[in-house]
């Protein structure tokens, strides 16, 4: 009974870590459109290219106009294997960065769960919310509602993660 008492527990504990650190994922809906914008915008006006291009890794943003002509105009058919290779490395660098994030976040969740929910006793609608939502499935019923709403909850981990 105490083993799987602990289970349920360590189940539920997974689920608030993994939800508390995917909470802030409008990190990629900010970033993506901004990353070429110092390029696109860049004028002799406003001297950017001479004021912030010499700052910029140019492994970290796509800086090729006529890629991003089709990115700010919309005319372009984004599956040509041009636009897809400048766009692979940044998108990877970013992806590994945010990535990095995520995790420095979850492992930051579980230094402090549990004296903050335990100890100080800290009230976090979040945790009640996935304790009593995603309990370990105890009878088949269970076991297909469990799985149905750890796919709807996949789906829209992967549609975050793909379309931002």
């Amino acid at each position: 009974m105490d083993c799987a008492h602990n289970l349920k527990n360590h189940h539920r504990e997974f689920t608030v870590f993994v939800a508390s650190g995917l909470a802030g994922h409008d990190f990629l809906q900010l970033t993506t459109p901004t990353l070429p914008h110092a390029y696109w915008f860049a004028t002799p006006e406003n001297e950017w290219q001479e004021l912030f291009h010499p700052y910029i890794p140019e492994h970290l943003i796509v800086s090729n106009k006529t890629i991003l002509t089709g990115y700010y105009e919309g005319k372009a058919d984004f599956y040509q294997k041009d636009i897809i290779m400048a766009w692979l490395g940044p998108t990877l660098w970013w992806t590994s960065l945010f990535f990095a994030l995520g995790l420095m976040m979850i492992c930051m969740n579980v230094l402090v769960r549990k004296q903050w929910t335990e100890h100080e006793k800290l009230a976090y609608p979040i945790i009640q919310q996935s304790s009593s939502s995603t309990p370990l499935p105890n009878s088949v019923e269970d076991k297909f509602q469990w799985l149905l709403q750890n796919k709807v909850e996949l789906r829209v981990s992967l549609r975050i993660v793909c379309y931002g």
